[in-house]
């Protein structure tokens, strides 16, 4: 069972003003459908990419998926174009893994997701060659259903920020005349100029990151990702405690645990041989902590000391960190029922601290219904559980 589809209450949050019912309360949404962001590119930009354009009447955020019902000959030949370029047929695309093409998004943009700069431009070589082997395309909203205040900004008559997708399997329909395509978001990226309208659209385009500061802002937001995360798990804990007899267990979408914070580095359980030695008086002690150090522990006088952390986790954390925390942002908010309107706001916004404090915010009413519940039924012996849904979408 997935808790993707629990209904969860929202907010009201002084950065999302007017009103929409999500959930079990009604909330306050944002009054100017999304946060513009300053998109002015500079002449040359190297991490401009082209990417084909499927212009949908949903909005996707990244690490959610979907699927397409794809009946149009021009959207038809889009993905057929697509699959050649692969070297495999529409018949039997598949992607190979369903974790390794995230993982690469991790680390096709992280030198500037960190800076603040205006155009919200990320470094970058391709955002559609990494492997010839994967297949992607810009998941789009559609003009005929876009908010007003989105097209102010509007590019080639396209709204300027969607969402590079990759194709997890592409088939056609029993009858032969569609092809179904499910597809995963993986980025958001910002639309630069449309070079191509037929027989099917092509857009230039970059990655569009967070804007996040150093030092302070960034200790704030990693202590932001780990309440939401604490929360999400007592979701889960409650959501299994309170499950129907012969129910499958309650487990989070698996989006939130690809991108959760990396678990923090276990404190050295007892004090080592050198440190019992120092304390005893003895030199060798001071000899043990100096070989330590220069020796078999790099690092400064407190490094042998210091909290063991696993390599290959360090190094994931540092290339990227920024990419990881903005995407299992969107990955908790893929858990809400949210309205379009809703998922604009956020898929447009760049403060990434107001996006986590907005999710967590949304958890905690349903969470202190769960609470309250599972009171009640420890009192009574017993629990109840839920049920999830999901939907597809025809073009």
């Amino acid at each position: 069972m997935s808790l993707s589809g629990v209904q969860m209450g929202l907010h009201s949050r002084p950065a999302y003003p007017a009103t929409r019912s999500i959930g079990l309360v009604h909330r306050q949404v944002v009054g100017t459908t999304a946060r513009r962001v300053s998109t002015r590119s500079s002449a040359i930009d190297a991490s401009i990419f082209p990417v084909s354009l499927f212009p949908s009447h949903k909005v996707l955020l990244p690490t959610a998926t979907g699927v397409l019902h794809v009946t149009e000959p021009h959207l038809i030949q889009m993905f057929s174009d697509l699959a050649a370029k692969t070297g495999t047929a529409i018949t039997d695309y598949e992607s190979d893994s369903n974790n390794s093409n995230n993982q690469d998004a991790l680390y096709e943009d992280n030198s500037s997701t960190s800076s603040s700069n205006s155009s919200g431009n990320s470094s970058s070589s391709s955002g559609s060659s990494s492997t010839n082997s994967v297949m992607r395309f810009g998941h789009i909203l559609s003009p005929a259903v876009a908010p007003p205040a989105l097209m102010e900004d509007a590019v080639g008559g396209m709204p300027r920020v969607g969402v590079l997708s990759v194709v997890r399997r592409l088939r056609r329909s029993n009858d032969d005349a569609s092809l179904v395509v499910e597809y995963e978001g993986l980025r958001r990226i910002r639309l630069v100029s449309v070079w191509q309208q037929q027989p099917y659209m092509v857009a230039a385009a970059s990655y569009l990151a967070d804007r996040v500061g150093g030092g302070e802002e960034q200790r704030l937001l990693d202590g932001l990702e780990w309440e939401l995360y604490g929360l999400l798990q007592e979701v889960r804990r409650l959501s299994r405690q309170l499950r129907s007899p012969g129910e499958a267990p309650a487990e989070l979408p698996e989006c939130i645990p690809r991108y959760a914070p990396p678990a923090p580095a276990a404190p050295r359980s007892a004090p080592s041989l050198a440190q019992h030695l120092q304390a005893a008086g003895h030199p060798a002690g001071n000899a043990i902590s100096m070989w330590q150090r220069h020796g078999s522990v790099y690092g400064n006088s407190k490094g042998a000391d210091a909290a063991v952390q696993d390599p290959y986790s360090f190094m994931s954390e540092r290339l990227g960190k920024h990419t990881r925390q903005e995407l299992f942002s969107f990955a908790a908010a893929g858990m809400l029922e949210l309205g379009p309107l809703e998922s604009l706001a956020l898929l447009n916004c760049t403060d990434r601290a107001a996006r986590l404090q907005w999710v967590a915010a949304a958890v905690e009413p349903f969470l202190e219904t769960q609470r309250a519940r599972a009171a009640v039924a420890r009192a009574l012996g017993g629990g109840t559980g839920g049920a999830a849904g999901g939907g597809e979408e025809k073009k």
